[in-house]
């Protein structure tokens, strides 16, 4: 991270597995000369690291934070 001339603090929460994006994240802000520090939440756990102000994603003070949803998920709710 230090040898980058930026660097960059993402969260990555989401409804299904998120396996490899941070990896991809990372890769990609690396031919950027952007350092990514990234944090995974939890599968599913997305509601209550958004809700809980003293979760880990809060701790971690992300600079930008997304958010994937199934949109199927949600569609079967109704």
């Amino acid at each position: 991270i230090n040898q980058f001339g930026n660097k960059i603090r993402i969260a990555l929460l989401g409804s299904y597995t998120l396996n490899g994006i941070a990896e991809t994240f990372s890769v990609k802000c690396a031919d950027s000369n952007i350092g990514c520090i990234t944090y995974l939440s939890e599968y599913g756990q997305y509601n209550q690291n958004i809700l809980d102000e003293n979760s880990a994603l809060y701790k971690f003070v992300p600079d930008i934070t997304f958010l994937f949803l199934d949109y199927v998920e949600f569609s079967a709710r109704q």
